[in-house]
């Protein structure tokens, strides 16, 4: 007997029949069966390009043409579309020779049927295409069932997307392209392409929140001159509390204090403009950072690497620019530039994603994508930390509280946690907020022990 296969956790998409299909289609008019085109064309071009079907053929993805009226027979104004032999089709794939002949590459449109018999292509990618196919036909057949129901496009969420400025400077340009097309058809949208709209909106409005509490910040400090030198004079102090010990800290400001200082430190993200800062007042020291970043990702590297595995990708590393801050060299399959990125590799095909089109290119689930993209968020957030307390505590390695690091019950020496810490303190770099904590906690439990002893005696 066969392995079993493993059972995954796949959405079921709604199923219509040939007639719900017929009857939908001569319901409908030309401009939205050609959005209904349009969705699946791109659709499916993204996945041909992601999984490379015909990497290891004589032939390349040159286009793909879908034909909106094929359920209409010959009842429409459009144009059909033929394959070579001359059969009608409704997806045509258009594919290019590698090899030039006579000056000029063959070009052959075939349908799904004539790849094996015109083109060579074997029956196993065949097959992977169809599934794709019937996969994309499943998101157009929700789209059907949810405008059957009555559902239209979301015109609302739409325009307060737009005024918000969310699709300004080309941003997010295919959900925009693809919200233009389902609007002029009044069709909802996709129910992934609803939720990517629905966070889109979310993420315009909290930057414009950001900007009118910026705006009014300024305004109350041309008012309040006054009180805009209080604020300048307990920054100060909070910096000198930074460079204070802990022991003269607590003496001076007291508990509450402290706890508001730990809440500044604690909600600390990741800031470019921020991070380049720090970058320039680190100096030669900066050329060690990608360093710092190989050691963290080490610490990642196998959690990361299941997650992938059960998609069934294998990660070969990730693909990160100069320092964290710069992009890289290569872009995503979408053509964009990324500063984080991830290699991977899938039937002796080697494919580069930038970490937040995982689920956008069909790499991993939503979920998984998520997941990923936290984790990188994370070692994002650990290289500013690194690098500000570095600054703020050139002495960090000489405090009492990160000798526990050389204790070996609390921390394995052939552990990457290890690894990255022996790094950072060869190279006189502080550690970040989460191992920061862990060696304060652990610290005061061996004081805690030592005294408890001593009472004993």
């Amino acid at each position: 007997m066969g392995k079993k296969r493993k059972k995954r956790n796949r959405r079921k998409l709604p199923v219509l029949t040939y007639q719900e299909h017929k009857k939908l289609f001569d319901e409908m008019s030309d401009v939205q069966l050609k959005a209904l085109a349009d969705f699946k064309k791109y659709e499916m071009e993204s996945w041909f390009y992601t999984y490379s079907f015909l990497e290891e053929t004589n032939w390349v993805f040159s286009d793909i043409k879908v034909d909106p009226w094929y359920d209409r027979h010959s009842r429409h104004s459009g144009e059909n579309l033929y394959c070579d032999c001359g059969r009608r089709v409704k997806y045509l794939y258009i594919l290019e020779s590698k090899k030039i002949h006579n000056g000029k590459r063959l070009v052959k449109k075939l349908g799904i049927t004539h790849f094996e018999l015109e083109a060579g292509i074997p029956l196993q990618i065949i097959q992977e295409i169809r599934k794709g196919v019937n996969r994309i036909d499943r998101y157009q057949d929700s789209i059907l069932i949810a405008y059957r129901h009555g559902k239209r496009f979301n015109d609302n969420l739409f325009e307060e997307t737009v005024n918000a400025g969310a699709f300004k400077e080309n941003r997010h340009q295919i959900l925009y392209e693809k919200c233009l097309a389902f609007r002029q058809a009044d069709l909802p949208l996709f129910v992934d392409d609803e939720n990517h709209l629905q966070k889109v909106y979310q993420e315009a409005m909290a930057a414009l929140a950001r900007k009118q509490r910026e705006k009014k910040r300024k305004e109350w400090e041309l008012q309040h001159p006054k009180k805009q030198k209080e604020e300048i004079r307990q920054n100060r102090m909070l910096k000198r509390i930074r460079r204070a010990s802990m022991k003269k800290w607590r003496a001076l400001y007291g508990k509450k204090i402290q706890k508001e200082y730990m809440a500044i430190v604690s909600e600390q993200v990741y800031k470019s403009e921020e991070y380049l800062e720090l970058l320039n007042r680190l100096k030669k020291r900066k050329e060690s950072v990608n360093d710092i970043i190989e050691y963290r990702w080490q610490m990642s590297q196998k959690r990361l690497s299941k997650i992938f595995k059960s998609e069934g990708w294998q990660l070969i590393d990730i693909d990160v620019g100069d320092k964290g801050y710069h992009l890289v060299k290569t872009a995503c399959i979408c053509g964009q530039l990324y500063p984080w990125g991830v290699i991977l590799q899938r039937d002796g095909k080697i494919i580069c994603f930038n970490v937040h089109h995982l689920a956008k290119h069909h790499v991993l689930s939503e979920e998984k994508a998520k997941i990923v993209e936290r984790c990188f968020k994370q070692m994002q957030r650990d290289l500013f930390e690194v690098c500000e307390h570095t600054l703020e505590h050139p002495d960090y390695w000489s405090k009492k509280f990160t000798k526990v690091i050389n204790d070996q019950n609390y921390m394995r020496r052939d552990t990457p946690q290890y690894q990255y810490l022996s790094f950072l303190r060869a190279h006189r770099f502080a550690a970040p907020n989460a191992f920061n904590k862990r060696f304060i906690e652990q610290y005061k439990k061996k004081l805690e022990g030592k005294r408890k002893h001593r009472a004993k005696q």
